[in-house]
């Protein structure tokens, strides 16, 4: 299983998860790879750009960014998420990989940073890999990822 999650902005967040060995039919296990980073916009679309057209995702998870009359109110630049938003909705609909919109609440209420902490996949620093890693625990779950699961139960 290879899962790519995007929290998308001006500094994007990426968080890779690729667990080869795993499979579901057998629950097979091998210890799985994860990583996280920041990047600026256009270097982020790009890795985005790369992994999807190499074929080396099964999924896509992404932060759903809604434009509210508050985001207005408090000039924040909107531009940055929901051009990034766009550009993984067209890459992944290009490429024929599951993409998954998924709310910043949900992610934050499975996976705060305690969580991320006890699971070895909290990222020192600026907060934008956290978030991305957030929605990859998030896509995990929701896709019945055993190993991650059995994490999280013994962690809580």
């Amino acid at each position: 299983m290879r899962v790519l999650a995007v929290d998308p902005g001006k500094a994007t967040g990426l968080a890779l998860f690729r667990d080869v060995a795993w499979h579901p039919a057998d629950g097979a296990e091998a210890p799985p790879e994860w990583i996280a980073w920041a990047a600026p916009w256009q270097a982020a679309m790009a890795s985005v750009e790369s992994w999807i057209a190499l074929g080396a995702l099964d999924f896509v998870a992404c932060e759903r960014f809604t434009v509210s009359q508050r985001t207005v109110t408090q000039g924040a630049d909107h531009t940055w998420p929901t051009g990034g938003i766009g550009v993984v909705k067209y890459l992944c609909a290009k490429h024929s990989v599951p993409l998954a919109m998924q709310a910043p609440a949900d992610a934050m209420n499975l996976a705060p940073r305690p969580v991320l902490e006890r699971l070895g996949w909290r990222t020192k620093g600026v907060d934008h890999p956290d978030d991305a890693t957030r929605h990859l625990v998030l896509r995990l779950a929701t896709l019945g990822y055993q190993p991650l699961l059995r994490r999280l139960a013994a962690s809580s």
